[in-house]
């Protein structure tokens, strides 16, 4: 544990499913985590807690074992939480993974008050499901093959999430379905899962918010070391 008043590096924390899970994929022309751990170089550590396969239910868990895991840093230390959910709670309902929008927002709403109870200071970052392409998904490898989802019953989902309000600019929401549905040729590897462009996509509207979200842009937090010129005591 950091003695007090030490400058530690700021936790930004990714939870979500698959699509946060594969976006460390080396193999992917980009790397979205890295593209983040870029924008807050020498200011703040990425953490991805992406667990694919999960749905809005089953993420309880992980966001239970975040919090602890985080909890013994001062509060200050954690700035943001990114949450990107509802691409498995939106298949359709003969499935496993299905879970109904309402209770899907009030699990959101859940995780939410969770995390300002626990980190007070933190900022969340919602953002929505991306559209998915049946004509993709229908050719892929995935076992199902598109049969347990609709374009329509995504839609749902990512509207739900866009209905959250701002909460003294505590929450900010990026409608990733409607950036992403005129690109969804190009977006995915398979239909559903982004790709590299489609994870390039997704930096660029993150970047965007957070250069325009007071506390939480790169250039507002201080660097954990001073350049290297002021340890060679080199004179500008």
């Amino acid at each position: 544990m950091p003695a007090p008043g030490t400058t530690v590096y700021k936790k930004v924390v990714l939870i979500g499913d698959s699509q946060f899970e594969l976006s460390w994929n080396p193999e992917l022309e980009f790397c979205f985590p890295a593209a983040l751990a870029n924008y807050y170089g020498r200011r703040a550590d990425i953490l991805n807690r992406g667990l694919a396969g999960y749905n809005s239910l089953w993420m309880r868990s992980q966001l239970d074992r975040v919090i602890r895991e985080l909890k013994h840093y001062d509060e200050d230390a954690v700035l943001l939480f990114i949450l990107w959910l509802g691409t498995n709670d939106s298949c359709l309902e003969f499935t496993e993974h299905h879970v109904p929008v309402r209770e899907f927002n009030a699990n959101v709403q859940t995780y939410v008050g969770e995390i300002k109870r626990n980190f007070p200071k933190a900022r969340i970052l919602l953002v929505s499901p991306a559209p998915i392409s049946k004509t993709a998904l229908a050719t892929s490898t995935m076992r199902t093959k598109g049969t347990d989802r609709t374009q329509a019953a995504t839609k749902e989902y990512a509207d739900t999430i866009l209905k959250y309000s701002d909460d003294d600019n505590i929450i900010r929401k990026i409608d990733l379905f409607k950036d992403a549905a005129l690109k969804i040729a190009r977006f995915t590897v398979d239909g559903l899962h982004l790709n590299g462009y489609g994870y390039r996509v997704l930096f660029n509207l993150v970047r965007s918010t957070l250069d325009g979200w007071d506390g939480v842009r790169a250039s507002d937090l201080e660097a954990v070391e001073p350049r290297w010129t002021e340890k060679a005591k080199i004179r500008k």
